[in-house]
């Protein structure tokens, strides 16, 4: 989920070069994910305390799941956005219908002046 926030939030920046863009993602989420990365991972660690086996091996999902999830979308994924980020208009999808768009358009004229 926290990969999914900061990606979206990669993609929505108005930066073209990866660097800048993952500097914005970070800076618009990251406070955001590492605040309910905190609270969830504080309402597994109560859960240690329960008596019953099933509360207790929760606990160990709930807060193994977060430490993971936060050490990705916080260290091992901001560094795939520096090196392979999409740049500029990649992955824009309006982008490459325009782009189809004039292609068909040019090919139409080009038919109709044959």
């Amino acid at each position: 989920d926290y990969v999914v926030h900061l990606c979206h939030a990669y993609m929505e920046s108005h930066r073209g070069d990866r660097v800048n863009r993952t500097r914005d993602a970070l800076a618009k989420m990251g406070f955001s994910i590492i605040g309910g990365a905190v609270t969830t991972f504080g309402d597994g660690c109560m859960l240690f305390f329960c008596t019953f086996l099933f509360f207790l091996k929760f606990a160990w999902i709930v807060t193994s799941t977060i430490f993971f999830a936060l050490i990705w979308a916080l260290l091992f994924l901001p560094a795939v956005m520096f090196i392979a980020g999409p740049q500029d208009d990649t992955g824009n999808l309006r982008v490459y219908a325009r782009r189809v768009h004039q292609w068909y358009k040019t090919r139409q004229e080009q038919k109709s002046l044959k």
